[in-house]
């Protein structure tokens, strides 16, 4: 509703950012993501920022509830590697679920540094099956 409040009057400038929520609550691990126009969404997998289209279309090809969370992460890289298309980018990744006892950790350094050769792999694949 705060965030809502913002777009109602002229006078407010309404927020320049999405934010992301994840938690670990009784019915296990949580997602929501809220827009700049205060829209709230609950989903398994989101996307904000300039590529959120082809990356909700990703996310939306994945089997998320029947995912672990190794795989979660693996996917996660990928898709951030097939959206950079090649270019150098920084990555960080971070989780929280039971793995994780429902805190919010960076990814441990041997899951990311596997993510990133599974993501890269896959985009080699994917460029040599479009040549």
């Amino acid at each position: 509703m705060y965030v809502h409040a913002y777009t109602l009057f002229g006078a407010l400038r309404c927020f320049g950012c999405s934010l992301m929520l994840a938690a670990c609550g009784p019915k296990g691990p949580e997602l929501c993501c809220i827009d700049p126009s205060g829209t709230y969404q609950d989903s398994y997998g989101c996307a904000v920022g300039k590529h959120r289209g082809a990356a909700k279309t990703e996310i939306e090809k994945l089997d998320l509830k029947n995912m672990d969370g190794r795989s979660l992460v693996k996917e996660a890289a990928r898709i951030l590697f097939m959206l950079r298309d090649g270019k150098e980018f920084d990555m960080e990744l971070s989780w929280v679920g039971r793995n994780t006892k429902g805190k919010h950790l960076n990814v441990p350094k041997l899951l990311f540094d596997e993510s990133k050769r599974y993501a890269v792999a896959e985009e080699q694949q994917r460029d040599s099956e479009e040549d």
